[in-house]
């Protein structure tokens, strides 16, 4: 199923409070070359920094 990113909404929240701009969040289904073309992607934009976090939860698939 799909769940909310409470985390990412989180963390943009918090890094906006700090005056940081922050182009949005992203989510990528936990396979590992969906999250490889993600990055690359990123890398590829003009962008200072690309913050990272976990899935929702802990499962024997999680990869991140």
């Amino acid at each position: 199923g799909k769940k909310e990113d409470r985390a990412g909404a989180t963390i943009v929240e918090r890094l906006e409070q700090l005056g940081v701009a922050c182009s949005g969040t992203t989510v990528v289904p936990d396979e590992p070359e969906q999250i490889a073309t993600q990055v690359r992607a990123w890398a590829g934009e003009d962008l200072d920094l690309v913050l990272t976090t976990g899935g929702t939860g802990l499962s024997p698939r999680d990869r991140t």
